[in-house]
């Protein structure tokens, strides 16, 4: 409901958070006409911890569970990679070439293709990739 706080929101998709963990492939679309709540709901303010949105929480529960399973011989590696998809074009949005997708003279730049494998894995060529530790890491990269 729109008067849902960030926390009530975050409950409803903790367990998608626990199934990827678990191996699961999850994916939270967030689909809506500008202006709508959506950064908000995704993002809000990291800083203020009753305020944090879906993205600081979850990385939040990412990085706890990592931490409390390593005890037990758990080993996680994980990876950053971001991307946007903007009038049916896919930008690589942790490249250090801003212009690599762009269009300019009539010629495109640097073209992704989004490929699935026989396993049902997706994944989009190219992307830039980072190796991650800690949540600091990532919200660095987000910001």
């Amino acid at each position: 409901m729109p008067n849902a706080s960030q926390e009530e929101v975050f409950v409803e998709i903790s367990q998608l958070v626990k199934s990827a963990l678990d191996g699961y492939k999850v994916c939270i679309f967030a689909y809506r006409q500008t202006g709508s709540g959506k950064t908000y709901t995704m993002m809000r303010k990291p800083a203020q911890p009753d305020e944090k949105g879906l993205i600081p929480r979850s990385l939040e529960q990412i990085f706890q569970t990592k931490q409390a399973l390593q005890p037990q011989g758990w080993r996680y590696e994980m990876q950053v990679s971001m991307l946007e998809i903007y009038n049916e074009t896919i930008h690589d949005l942790l490249s250090t070439n801003k212009d690599a997708s762009r269009i300019e003279n009539g010629v495109a730049g640097k073209q992704y293709t989004i490929k699935h494998d026989a396993n049902g894995n997706t994944q989009v060529s190219d992307l830039t990739i980072v190796d991650v530790q800690s949540s600091r890491e990532v919200n660095y990269l987000l910001d």
